[in-house]
């Protein structure tokens, strides 16, 4: 089975033979008033719109869109709303985009919230196609030319839609071998050094955490590193980035019901988003020295898998009492995180995502996102970078407390605790065992906002590989800070 160069999808959207120039205007709200963003007030006059968000008047060449209140903040009078309230307005738009105005150059008329507007709109128009299966092409988008304008935003729109696509690929068509194809086709060209580690040489390591996840399948799994040192006289590690990376994740022998394993596939949404956030740092050419680590494996039942009451050492010679099969992220990220910060020299920042945990989910849903550091400064710079990228980003405890309920009689660790609760933080307190000292570390457990159920908001699918706007913004920050 080939491969498809994922750089690709963005062809569709710079469509040269268009037939006309579609104009984008918007209005909005202010203390439940109209209000006129961009545009001539003859044009408003003719439509009388109230600015309500996703609204939509269509004349001719022309397209009005509501986006709401443009003051729009949260019951702490600090969070702003309104640019997440301009993506979602760009829904409907989308939809009308896709139904009428193929082939056609669709140009924003300029206003404050522009690249929220070519962020929410690339989001809105994806859309997985079934193609893939007879044709092995991926075209996500209507043909059109898309006046992006500020090339940063489109640039990362795009690598979150290469994450969404891995996260939507089906997982028979997306195995730890595939994947690993896949990431090297999407690297080539590019400054890097990828190297894709299979059974043989992960046991050579001593990663038998990840091997005890990565034996339960005919498809044994692939560890997969890229390095990019691209600072000139220094070999220090300076950001480390880990992903966790399961392409099918049945539960192993803890079985999941099966009501529980329609996204499974999108168990690899930490590796996709990390391999995305490392692209936009190659593209940007950035000068410092960056790693990225992406654990490759299915998690199923077979009579090669783990058991419950397995003790497995890890490559940092900490032993771990196998209580739940289906608590197989942290094992594999386990044996992640050591390998990175051996392989390549302890990083200054190590940044971590894995779809971990279904508490996370239940503590806060799916709007923010859940992260846990071991540094307040560093933390600060997390909030910001949330903040610069409109995402949602919450801190949670990461605590001594929690892996206390993780000590096990016959080992260093359990792979759960046993009382049930505090899920996400036992998760984050037990990848912590793996950290060397003075690494400034943050782990994101994307579970909540990563991927739906069922198509949400302006996502059409499963996967949405957020947050990955605030990965960029906090990567970018850290380079700056070098």
């Amino acid at each position: 089975m080939s491969v498809y160069d994922l750089k690709l999808i963005e062809e569709n959207l710079k469509t040269t033979d268009v037939k006309n120039t579609i104009e984008v205007f918007l209005t909005g709200t202010l203390e439940d008033n109209f209000i006129q963003i961009s545009g001539s007030k003859d044009l408003f006059n003719e439509f009388n719109p109230t600015g309500q968000e996703g609204e939509l008047f269509v004349k001719e060449n022309k397209i009005l869109v509501g986006i709401g209140d443009i003051k729009d903040v949260d019951y702490d009078n600090e969070l702003l709303l309104t640019p997440s309230n301009v993506i979602n307005s760009m829904k409907p738009l989308a939809k009308l985009i896709s139904r009428n105005y193929k082939e056609h150059k669709i140009k924003f008329a300029d206003n404050d919230f522009i690249k929220n507007c070519i962020h929410g709109l690339i989001q809105s128009l994806y859309k997985f196609d079934k193609k893939f299966y007879s044709e092995g092409k991926i075209e996500i988008f209507p043909k059109i030319l898309l006046d992006h304008v500020d090339n940063e935003i489109f640039k990362v729109s795009i690598a979150q839609c290469i994450a969404r696509v891995l996260g939507d690929i089906p997982s028979n068509y997306l195995t730890p071998k595939l994947f690993s194809e896949y990431i090297e086709k999407l690297f080539d060209g590019y400054n890097v050094q990828i190297n894709v580690l299979k059974e043989d040489d992960w046991k050579k390591e001593d990663m038998y955490l990840f091997d005890s996840v990565a034996r339960s399948s005919s498809d044994k799994g692939r560890f997969v590193t890229i390095k990019f040192f691209n600072r000139s006289n220094s070999t220090d590690h300076d950001i480390a980035l880990v992903g966790k990376g399961i392409t099918f994740d049945a539960g192993g022998i803890s079985l999941k019901p099966s009501n529980k394993m329609g996204t499974m596939k999108c168990d690899m949404l930490g590796a996709s988003t990390m391999l995305s956030t490392m692209l936009l740092a190659v593209q940007s050419n950035y000068k410092a020295n960056i790693t990225c680590t992406l654990p490759l494996a299915f998690n199923v039942p077979d009579g090669c898998a783990t058991k419950p009451g397995d003790v497995i050492v890890g490559m940092n010679g900490k032993s771990v009492e196998i209580l739940n099969t289906d608590a197989e992220g942290r094992l594999i990220l386990g044996d992640a995180l050591t390998y990175t910060q051996r392989k390549f020299g302890k990083p200054k920042y190590l940044i971590d995502a894995a779809t971990l945990t279904g508490s996370i989910r239940a503590a806060l849903g799916e709007s923010f996102c859940g992260y846990f550091t071991n540094n307040n400064n560093f933390s600060d710079l997390i909030k910001e970078s949330g903040k610069e990228a409109n995402e949602f980003l919450h801190r949670m405890p990461l605590s001594k407390k929690y892996i206390k309920t993780m000590k096990s009689d016959v080992s260093d660790l359990r792979n759960t605790d046993e009382t049930g609760l505090s899920g996400a933080c036992c998760a984050a307190a037990f990848l912590y065992e793996f950290i060397e000292k003075d690494v400034n570390f943050v782990h994101f457990d994307i579970a909540g906002v990563s991927m739906s159920k069922t198509p949400s908001g302006i996502y059409n699918g499963i996967a949405k590989c957020r947050p990955l706007l605030a990965f960029y913004e906090l990567v970018k920050k850290l380079v700056e800070k070098l």
